[in-house]
């Protein structure tokens, strides 16, 4: 994680950096890879949900102080660039933090001078900021020009239109860094919460200060990111804004961000891991991975023909056929309900233990369709006792069908 301080006092914000930087993660915690210094160096005219009592001018000293405080875990400085000072701060600090425009009036030519002295980031983009204007294309036009400049987005359906999501992705295409800006009301229920000093009300999922002034958001980055694939980003886009862009901007992308041999890992892919093994050994193995997961908060990705195995050891299980996603659900429910022919023969062949309760097999049939050029339709129709001339000339859509339950059928 990579939180945001809120706009206050230094003696405010040293004790905060202090506990930064003696923070430890437990094992199934989150790290503190950085921290985002949101105020106190913004616009009165711009303030948001930040309380206006604490504003400051922008001031090295004061930043360094704070930073060696955090253990140089400040990554990035929010500045509103038009403020008295902060072009001579962003020249001065630039080399050592990344330092983001926000919470700002600046027009374009100002915007501009402050990526030109060193800045490049845009927190929140839209929120807090003048909008796109053809006359006065003000930060968001600035940062648009320039590839340096990369731009955040909280896409939780509040803050920010569906189209002026599409917009932004066009904008700064590879240059989108989806963020939550979550509140610590974020998965609380209804109620009232404080930030920055200042009352929170939480209602419907939407979190807003007393004046009805919009706060920072009640979701999750996960939630964000499927967002922005639900307004129409390609999912591509949308995973890699809300993974390796917002590591290569805290300067963490040799260690994480993506799924990369060398890279941290807690992500682990066992393919076929206790196929050839006898039953005895097959229990042993399974014991010590679960025993590893729950030590090291590990992932596996778990690639098996062994279906008995699967819904033992699996919380989530992906049916493929021929490279094809056909059916997906949490393990219990998938097996209590298969929806997909193929996935109903799969399970049918599972040996049964018991003289009085077998199954009827479901024996497939046909030939299997060619993986080195299969047909733009269903590739399990030729065996598919339910095909119909629709399945030969369309291929599937995975739909959600409810309980964490999709099917391409």
């Amino acid at each position: 994680i990579c939180p945001a301080t809120m706009t206050y006092p230094e003696d405010v914000l040293a004790p905060i950096m202090d506990a930064a930087a003696s923070y430890e993660a437990k094992r199934d915690g989150a790290a503190l890879v950085g921290i985002n210094m949101e105020g106190p160096y913004i616009s009165p005219g711009n303030i948001g949900a930040q309380n206006p009592a604490y504003l400051h001018l922008p001031d090295e000293a004061m930043f360094r102080r704070l930073q060696e405080r955090s253990g140089n875990l400040i990554k990035l400085v929010d500045v509103a660039p038009e403020v008295d000072g902060a072009l001579d701060f962003i020249r001065s600090v630039s080399s050592d933090v990344r330092v983001s425009i926000a919470h700002t009036q600046a027009d374009y030519d100002t915007a501009c001078a402050a990526i030109e002295a060193g800045a490049r980031q845009m927190t929140h983009l839209c929120n807090a900021m003048p909008p796109l204007h053809h006359r006065k294309p003000g930060p968001i036009g600035a940062g648009s020009e320039r590839e340096a400049v990369v731009a955040e987005l909280i896409c939780d359906g509040q803050h920010v239109h569906p189209s002026a999501v599409r917009m932004a992705f066009r904008l700064f295409p590879g240059r989108i860094c989806l963020i939550s800006d979550a509140l610590r009301c974020c998965g609380m229920p209804d109620g009232q919460y404080t930030l920055g000093g200042q009352d929170v009300f939480l209602y419907g999922g939407v979190a807003k200060l007393a004046d009805g002034t919009l706060a920072g958001s009640a979701t999750n980055l996960y939630d964000c990111m499927r967002k922005a694939v639900e307004f129409g980003i390609p999912k591509e886009q949308a995973i890699l804004a809300a993974t390796l862009i917002p590591a290569r901007e805290i300067g963490r992308e040799k260690e994480i961000g993506s799924i990369e041999s060398g890279k941290l890992a807690d992500f682990v892919v066992c393919d076929e891991p206790v196929s050839a093994l006898d039953v005895s050994i097959q229990a042993q193995i399974l014991n010590l991975m679960e025993d590893l997961q729950d030590e090291l908060g590990l992932t596996y990705l778990f690639i098996t023909h062994d279906l008995s195995v699967v819904h033992h050891f699996s919380d989530d299980i992906a049916v493929m056929y021929l490279g094809k996603l056909f059916e997906k659900a949490p393990s219990d429910e998938l097996f209590d309900h298969p929806m997909h022919p193929y996935t109903q023969a799969l399970l049918s062949a599972i040996p049964v233990p018991s003289l009085h309760n077998r199954k009827k097999r479901i024996i497939m049939k046909g030939e299997i369709t060619s993986p080195i050029n299969p047909p733009k339709a269903c590739r399990f129709a030729q065996r598919c006792p339910y095909a119909t001339e629709r399945c030969t000339g369309e291929e599937p859509e995975l739909r959600d069908y409810g309980n964490g339950h999709s099917v391409a059928c």
